[in-house]
């Protein structure tokens, strides 16, 4: 779980396709200081970071790479300026379903509701377990993030 820090200007772009929280990006462009474009692909951002990639400009871009997924999670401008934001909102649907899952079998087990199915039993603590495991990149990604000062 590693986040790639790229230092250069980005061209402004506009997202490919996205709502209001989160964006998919088909092309970003960055002009590294040796003068090379650097291209980047399937970028996905979330957030105020959305606004800084219309923007464009100079600053350091933080990318951080999630179970094949690509994010844009953080932007620092010279001025000082600095967003975070994860790229992804699958946590809470992980959550809520897993939660629900561990009820249902609580009904099941333990207060012998027969016509429960067993599926969703079964999935909801591999659920939680999968919410734990995006929850840590995520943490992880930020801590990354706010732990460089350059």
């Amino acid at each position: 779980m590693a986040v790639e820090v790229i230092e250069g200007d980005l061209h402004p772009t506009e997202p490919s396709n996205g709502r209001k929280k989160f964006a998919r990006y088909k092309d970003l462009q960055i002009t590294i200081p040796d003068g090379k474009v650097r291209p980047l692909g399937k970028i996905f951002a979330g957030g105020g970071v959305i606004d800084e990639v219309r923007r464009g400009g100079r600053g350091r871009y933080y990318f951080a790479k999630s179970d094949g997924a690509v994010g844009l999670i953080g932007v620092r401008r010279p001025d000082g300026t600095r967003t975070y934001s994860h790229f992804t909102n699958i946590e809470p649907v992980l959550l809520v379903v897993g939660i629900l899952g561990v009820l249902g079998g609580v009904a099941k087990f333990v207060l012998g509701v027969e016509d429960f199915p067993l599926t969703p039993v079964v999935l909801g603590p591999l659920l939680l377990l999968g919410w734990a495991y995006l929850r840590n990149q995520r943490l992880g990604f930020q801590r990354e993030f706010e732990a460089d000062t350059a």
